[in-house]
């Protein structure tokens, strides 16, 4: 049993390496080194999804495409030449920063071409190759996105693609929130935590300081025409009051003398 397990194993192998060996030939012999073909990087905000128009993009040429014994093979252009980098795996994670640093280095001239209101920069007329994107000026509001290496054409499912198109990554500067439906109610008041305090709150306790601050500045107010009337009442009275004892004291002393 182990044995018929096996050689199922083994026969299933082999028949789909011949497939795969059979679509990489079929696709070398399609592939036409001197085809043009274009390249379009789709610049799309990562939270919307929503084309990001300006800023620039800039693409170098790596390396041409040729047949070499046989073999297709990756070959610098005399610009990238001394950059003694491998590139014979362009997925490399690595490659893209490496072949930036060496831009920067040798001030290596690119094409530089603007991000359209549709959110796409577009070079045509394009040799097969190996190319390098690199953005040094970005969109408003958003980092500059990694470099990243573009192939022409694009091998897909063993047929060669000559209008590439690449969606990049991109970066906001900052993170917007995320979008919330909770919405206090009106007709209540909002509550709070420990410690916190209502901005209508603080507003009211200012507005009182302020009052009270005020009115302790203000100078005191006289007395009104009603309490001086009334104290000169009082005086005049205690003033008839005492003019009554007095009076009636004198006329007893006189009795007094007259009887002795």
């Amino acid at each position: 049993m182990k044995k018929t397990v096996r050689l199922l194993v083994c026969c299933l192998t082999a028949a789909v390496l011949t497939i795969m060996c059979q679509v990489i030939c079929f696709a070398d012999a399609d592939l036409d080194i001197n085809k043009l073909g274009s390249i379009t990087v789709e610049m799309r905000d990562p939270y919307t999804d929503k084309p990001v128009s300006g800023g620039t993009l800039t693409i170098y040429k790596v390396a041409d495409i040729a047949f070499v014994n046989g073999e297709l093979t990756y070959i610098f252009t005399d610009e990238f030449l001394s950059s003694g980098l491998d590139i014979s795996d362009p997925e490399a994670p690595k490659l893209p920063f490496q072949l930036s640093e060496y831009v920067d280095i040798n001030h290596c001239i690119g094409s530089t071409t603007a991000i359209g209101s549709d959110g796409n920069a577009v070079w045509g007329n394009m040799y097969t190759g190996l190319y390098l994107v690199r953005q040094f000026g970005p969109a408003n509001g958003y980092y500059p996105i990694d470099s990243f290496l573009v192939t022409l054409p694009l091998c897909i499912g063993g047929e060669y693609i000559y209008d590439v198109n690449a969606t990049p990554k991109m970066e906001l500067l900052k993170t917007p929130p995320p979008p919330t439906t909770d919405y206090p109610d009106p007709e209540k008041p909002t509550e709070h935590g420990d410690g916190e305090r209502d901005d209508s709150e603080d507003d009211m306790w200012e507005e009182n300081e302020y009052v009270g601050e005020t009115a302790s500045n203000q100078e005191p107010s006289k007395p009104s025409d009603a309490i001086m009337i009334a104290l000169g009442v009082s005086l005049v009275a205690l003033a008839v009051i005492a003019s009554v004892v007095l009076a009636v004291k004198k006329r007893r002393d006189g009795c007094e003398k007259t009887g002795e």
